[in-house]
């Protein structure tokens, strides 16, 4: 039986032979070395729910349907989430703070092309991580002034401008 252990999904693009989109890697928590263990690779031509679902299905199905985790960790991918919560419905989705501070990077870098000095304050601890560990609804009225504030003032104690017009 499999029930209570924890699994890690991750995926890259980058490193992917010609005509596929992904790699789609599954780690499950070893509790006696204290790691993540790969134990799956697919390569995968979408980046579609239910092609998340169909691999999700086939690995639950190799482990004669006795995989029941208890959290599993992904990115903030929300068709990979839903795909996940489909598949193991009792398990608490985790969602990755590398990936959440990577993503945020990437869009303040590529949407509103911050400025690096604030594009670093931003993604300090206790700055827009912050927003992950308060309740959802909070979020967009107090969570984001806050982090606003916090890096209006981390950046003038820095010594450099706020662009305020870009973080709108």
């Amino acid at each position: 039986m499999y029930n209570g252990v924890s699994l890690f999904f991750d995926c890259t693009f980058r490193c992917v032979p010609t005509g596929f989109k992904q790699c789609m890697l599954m780690m499950v928590y070893d509790q006696a070395s204290e790691l993540f263990v790969p134990v799956h690779f697919v390569l995968c031509s979408s980046k579609v729910e239910a092609m998340y679902f169909d691999i999700l299905e086939l690995i639950y199905r190799d482990t004669s349907e006795k995989l029941e985790p208890c959290d599993v960790v992904c990115a903030f991918e929300m068709l990979r989430i839903q795909a996940i919560e489909k598949q193991f419905p009792i398990a608490e989705v985790i969602g990755c703070l590398f990936h959440f501070k990577q993503a945020e990077r990437r869009q303040m870098k590529t949407t509103y092309s911050i400025p690096d000095a604030e594009d670093r304050v931003a993604v300090e601890k206790g700055v827009l991580d912050l927003l992950t560990v308060i309740e959802p609804n909070l979020v967009p009225r107090h969570g984001i002034r806050w982090v606003n504030r916090t890096i209006r003032a981390k950046c003038a104690t820095a010594g450099f401008a706020y662009t305020r017009i870009k973080w709108k």
